[in-house]
């Protein structure tokens, strides 16, 4: 099919999906990648459709390249280019896992929460404060969130009259955002009995602004860091400040890893941590 001229190929996609005939989808995944043109019709049409086939794991991903930025929201928007209208995602009750990549994650004021979402991964995504607000608020099963590389997300809202049930909670490449970072102690905090995994990658620590704080039943921490000196000496405080009185595994990678000295010293403390 990939040699197909994109009309032909379009045809030949949708015949495919509409041979589908059983009552349900469980898993569906579409990558576009549009370079510079408006996301096809066709697309949202398919995405429509898995929604009233209640798809249970939908993946939405766009190429890196210069396309423009793809709005999921359930308003009402002029017609543009870089708009793809999904008002069927927000009233799919059967979705469970959502994961998107190199786009604009909105929802409107009134959402109501998906009831039964257990996983939420943008990445490289637009995702706003009221957007990541009403996930935690009103996504009761929520366990699994990733914010990969959403820069532009200035702070983490931090929920004070429920308590969240994420077990896996990962942030990565969001080193610019400081004003986040210092939430992120209270945010962390707010789960702190159910979190199992946490990933921090691509960002300073910054465990002063963190700790001190204990996470009882986390089982598997994951960092990434540069080598400078700075980041090895975040992961010092990290063990002095933080307790972990569960932790299994611990997976550091450290960025152009040589072997000088520092880095062999942080080697021999993460060894003095494992326990064999």
């Amino acid at each position: 099919m990939k040699t197909l001229p994109p009309p032909l190929l379009s045809c030949a996609i949708n015949r495919v999906l509409h041979q589908h005939t059983a009552k349900t989808i469980d898993t569906f995944r579409l990558s576009l990648s549009p370079r510079g043109v408006p996301a096809p019709h066709s697309a949202v049409d398919r995405i429509e459709y898995v929604a009233e086939k209640r798809v249970r794991e939908l993946d939405i991903g766009f190429t890196r390249s210069p396309c423009p930025l793809v709005t999921i929201t359930s308003r009402e928007m002029i017609s543009s280019s870089n708009k793809l209208f999904l008002p069927c995602l927000i009233s799919c009750d059967s979705l469970a896992i959502l994961r998107l990549a190199n786009c604009k994650f909105e929802l409107p004021r009134s959402f109501r929460g998906f009831s039964f979402l257990k996983t939420l991964h943008p990445t490289r995504a637009v995702i706003e404060y009221f957007t990541l607000k009403g996930i935690l608020l009103d996504c009761p099963m929520l366990e699994d969130l990733a914010l990969m590389g959403c820069d532009n997300l200035e702070e983490l809202f931090v929920p004070t009259t429920i308590e969240s049930k994420i077990k896996n909670f990962a942030l990565a490449g969001c080193d610019m955002l400081p004003n986040m970072l210092c939430q992120l102690a209270s945010f962390l905090a707010s789960f702190a009995a159910h979190l199992q995994i946490l990933t921090i990658r691509h960002l300073r620590i910054r465990i002063y602004s963190l700790g001190p704080i204990t996470l009882p039943n986390l089982i598997e921490l994951q960092l990434g860091v540069s080598s400078n000196r700075e980041s090895l000496n975040d992961i010092y405080a990290l063990f002095l400040r933080c307790n972990f009185p569960c932790l299994e595994k611990i997976m550091v990678k450290i960025n152009r890893f040589d072997g000088r000295d520092k880095q062999m010293e942080m080697v021999k403390f993460l060894l003095q941590k494992a326990v064999v």
